[in-house]
């Protein structure tokens, strides 16, 4: 008799010892913190390339820091003149204003946010120009601010031919010889921002000096490995990213 009643107690109080279990606490999903992302990575862009490849990769920190490439082409080697113009000269058919993403340079990221487990940055077309803008000594301009170059507007300029050399005539009759492409660099496609204790890549232009940043969008996957996002090269095309972890 005793045996039966301390089952019947043990069955009756199994479930009232059930009825309110305790929480577990399984952490955050993967990809809700910066860290998730931390690593190198590599990866492709679906149906689309850029000039040599279709290759991405891409290195972050913990913080968020990182840089991103694109193709397998060798990096460009750093300026080394602050008086010649960069990446090529003047007279090269390579020094063209930059609207696209370049396979020769690895760029940093801007702008990074990470909200409900998506990833977002951006990537400024100019920051090619970052160490050469470094290395120029700011000048007055002749309105407000600084520039990289004497900005007053020419009432002439001549060019030797086959040469990168500019004979630049002021309004006040005095003309300087200088390099053309340093001149288009600073005054005509203004890459640098200065002030005067030095310069850096202009980011984000305005609407009148329009080098279009490239937006990313994108999230982890399965156990964190794998990453996939879209690149927003420009309004209107849009290229899937798949990376995987190094």
């Amino acid at each position: 008799m005793t045996c039966k009643r301390l089952v019947l107690i043990v069955l009756f109080a199994t479930p009232s010892a059930c009825s309110d279990p305790a929480k577990v606490d399984i952490g955050d999903p993967i990809g809700a913190n910066l860290a998730d992302y931390a690593g190198n990575w590599d990866g492709y862009a679906e149906a689309y390339t850029f000039g040599s490849s279709d290759r991405v990769r891409l290195m972050m920190d913990a913080s968020g820091q990182g840089t991103i490439r694109f193709g397998d082409s060798p990096l460009l080697p750093p300026p080394t003149d602050p008086a010649l113009s960069y990446p090529a000269p003047f007279t090269d058919p390579a020094f063209v204003y930059p609207t696209g993403l370049r396979d020769d340079v690895q760029y940093p990221l801007h702008d990074l946010t990470l909200t409900a487990s998506r990833i977002r940055f951006g990537v400024d077309l100019f920051d090619l120009y970052g160490a050469w803008c470094e290395m120029q000594t700011p000048v007055p301009g002749t309105s407000v601010g600084y520039t990289c170059d004497n900005d007053m507007i020419p009432v002439g300029t001549t060019m030797d031919e086959g040469t990168d050399t500019c004979h630049v005539t002021y309004p006040d009759g005095s003309v300087e010889t200088q390099n053309c492409g340093h001149s288009v660099l600073c005054v005509g496609w203004d890459v640098c921002d200065c002030t005067a204790s030095g310069c850096t890549a202009r980011q984000r232009p305005d609407e009148t000096k329009t080098a279009p940043a490239v937006e990313y969008d994108g999230a982890l996957e399965g156990d964190g490995s794998r990453w996939v996002g879209t690149l927003l090269l420009n309004p209107t095309t849009r290229v899937t990213v798949r990376l995987e972890r190094n």
